[in-house]
């Protein structure tokens, strides 16, 4: 009796070359997922982080605002007035208040009174100023100003005054030395807004003296 061999496959079988270029396709695909997906999520965790300290910033600017009008002298005449002005076709309007001796952020170490200018200050690039404050002796004497800057990559901002009194509305300018405004909004859009921060303040009344 003659007996043949039977061919067995080999138990271990290597991989062909079109399967391991096909396993590192896929293994190159996952990997790639995984990168996109961790970049998407680095890149919103960056970019919540900027809108949270844009928001920081802004609130703390506009609270400093509202002290500063929170602290107008009580039966001070004209310690508010305010300017429209326009820059490259975008609002750049000024506020001026008259800030006490020693009292208030920006003068807690002089010794008279100084009227102090919320402003935009052009940069090196047009389009891109820097929020601050002039502030200038009171009494006129001295008429050096000193610039301090609080807020950068501010586009433009705009300042109204709601007339209660006279008009019922809001107004651009404000000049009436012997009134306030009822309420003061101000506009702030920062480099790359579409839209602006805004608030708006409620200011003390004048108060008569008592007789």
């Amino acid at each position: 009796m003659i007996t043949r061999p039977v061919n067995r496959l080999p138990s271990g079988r290597a991989f062909t070359l079109i399967e391991v270029m096909l396993a590192v396709a896929i293994t190159g695909l996952v990997a790639f997922g995984i990168f996109a997906f961790v970049k998407a999520n680095l890149d919103a965790v960056a970019y919540s982080k900027e809108l949270s300290l844009k928001d920081l910033t802004m609130r703390a600017m506009m609270k400093i605002i509202q002290d500063q009008l929170n602290n107008l002298p009580n039966e001070q005449q004209g310690a508010l007035t305010g300017e429209a002005h326009k820059f490259n076709n975008l609002p750049c309007d000024e506020m001026t208040w008259l800030c006490g001796a020693g009292l208030g952020l920006f003068t807690i170490h002089a010794l008279v009174d100084y009227n102090v200018t919320l402003a935009l200050k052009p940069g090196k690039d047009p389009n891109v100023s820097v929020l601050g404050v002039r502030r200038i002796e009171a009494d006129g004497k001295n008429k050096d100003e000193n610039w301090l800057p609080l807020m950068k990559d501010v586009k433009a901002m705009e300042i109204r005054y709601f007339d209660l009194k006279g008009i019922n509305a809001w107004v651009e300018n404000w000049t009436d030395q012997s009134r306030r405004p009822s309420l003061v909004r101000v506009r702030i859009w920062r480099t790359g807004d579409s839209e602006p921060y805004e608030a708006i303040f409620n200011l003390p009344l004048i108060t008569p003296p008592n007789t």
